[in-house]
């Protein structure tokens, strides 16, 4: 009969642990404790080229790809795909202990790639860095996570002995070039880094929009049109909105969508499986006036299903879920930020006390049948009740690019105003709107918020759709 393992065995001396050893020959709890440990720790140290790891800290967010080869002397090497700060997690050596508590544990003692993806999101990313030893599966070892059991949900972690070229799917270099493709605020409000871009189909003379996060790797395909201009796609009779979210991974210098979209556009059908970041390049181009933008580029002639494409960096996508209609967009006013990221709240406070929230409405009805266009503040007063000082002005929308000029029909329901207030929203609004054009960026990880940037200026905010 095959003999069990000492690790099985550990769950047998947790049980009857405590119970009196009347056999001298029979190894203590701490022996069979210890030679379980170094069983496990043997194993770990075993496969030539280290292990393989799909790492998905969450059943939501896409995957990353990390490699560890652990040595005896608790010590193991972490490769990874993370490009996040300067590179530090691309391939370092840390400590590492394997311990007990209610069964066997990897810990990993080190700051490391794990532990800057648990810190993500205010620690409510889903990473960890604490380990149950599960079971061996074939080749593999199953581990489960310890940290993130207060989301309900323990992630597995299959680990998978490495092949020696592994490390070449590695592909960190790629991730951190396609992430300088996000506008000129990554990360603000500790949402994460999403990058849109606009993949171009000469061929088919066809764009496709599509916004990652790249911190949770998600992806959302948003639609697709004829044409490539901004100008060409507000004339295009071919736009379909797909409106398709699904994760990503990168490997082998390129993206792959783990749920591949399937789609048509003007009569030709697409699949997305993987794009090669292929040909980095620089481009630039104007979002507003003389304003010069520096772009992320990437070609190949060669994808699976679709032959040649370009990927280019955007602020526009073809396809906006934002539509005038009932929906408005609000959010407080301290989440509107100038050109270096800094709130605008003292400055709308000193105009309007008794603040409380910024709020933007494109065709909205109202109680007469008018549609309200119009954008400004609310205000309560000492009772809680609430005025609005909105101003009014028409707009032309292609895709998530709203233009518009203010044209006097303001919303005002305080009739005793002071003249500073209806000067103090012109001034504000004026500044926060300045060139007359936003872009309305979906942040794809939380449901119905979106990012308006101006790139005229830079300023910036937060808005709930309602």
């Amino acid at each position: 009969m095959r003999n069990l393992p000492s690790y099985v065995l550990l769950c047998f001396v947790l049980i009857f642990g405590c119970e009196q050893n009347n056999d001298p020959d029979l190894p203590s709890v701490e022996e069979r404790v210890s030679e379980a440990i170094g069983d496990l720790q043997n194993q770990l140290t075993a496969p030539a080229n280290g292990w393989r790891i799909d790492y998905r800290p969450t059943p939501d967010g896409g995957t990353f790809l990390i490699l560890m080869d652990f040595s005896s002397d608790g010590m193991v090497r972490i490769q990874s795909d993370v490009p996040d700060n300067d590179g530090e997690f691309r391939d370092q050596t840390i400590l590492y202990r394997i311990d007990n508590s209610q069964g066997l544990e990897l810990i990993l003692e080190t700051y490391g790639v794990f532990h800057f993806l648990f810190e993500l999101s205010q620690a409510s990313f889903g990473g960890e860095f604490e380990f149950r030893f599960n079971q061996q599966q074939g080749t593999n070892l199953i581990f489960s996570s310890k940290s993130d059991g207060s989301l309900g949900q323990n992630t597995i972690l299959v680990f998978e002995p490495a092949g020696p070229n592994d490390s070449d799917l590695i592909s960190d270099e790629v991730v951190e070039l396609l992430g300088q493709g996000s506008h000129r605020s990554p990360g603000l409000g500790n949402l994460g880094n999403h990058v849109l871009y606009n993949i171009y189909i000469p061929s088919d003379n066809t764009t496709i929009s599509l916004t990652i996060d790249m911190r949770s790797r998600q992806a959302k395909i948003h639609g697709g049109s004829a044409g490539q201009s901004i100008e060409e796609i507000a004339q295009s009779v071919n736009g379909v909105n797909i409106n398709t979210k699904t994760t990503i991974s990168f490997l082998d210098g390129g993206i792959v969508f783990n749920q591949p979209p399937s789609f048509s556009i003007g009569g030709n059908n697409y699949t997305l499986n993987q794009i090669p970041l292929e040909n980095f390049n620089k481009v630039t181009t104007s979002y507003c006036g003389g304003n010069v933008d520096s772009l992320v580029q990437f070609s190949s002639q060669n994808v699976a299903g679709i032959g040649g494409l370009t990927m280019t960096s955007s602020l526009f996508q073809t396809h906006s879920v934002v539509t005038a209609s009932e929906d408005f967009f609000s959010h407080n006013h301290v989440f509107i930020f100038d050109q270096d990221d800094e709130s605008l709240a003292d400055s709308i406070e000193n105009v309007f006390p008794g603040a409380a929230a910024f709020q933007f409405y494109m065709g909205v009805e109202l109680n007469n049948g008018d549609a309200l266009n119009a954008a400004g503040f609310v205000e309560l007063d000492d009772f809680n009740n609430a005025d609005f000082y909105l101003r009014g002005f028409d707009f032309v929308q292609t895709g998530n690019l709203i233009e518009f000029t203010f044209n006097g029909d303001d919303f005002i329901t305080n009739d005793d105003a002071p003249q500073s207030k209806t000067d103090g929203l012109v001034s504000l609004t004026d500044l926060i709107f300045e060139g007359g054009k936003v872009y309305l960026i979906e942040t794809i990880g939380i449901e119905d918020l979106f990012e308006f940037y101006n790139p005229c200026n830079d300023y910036k905010g937060f808005m709930f759709k309602r």
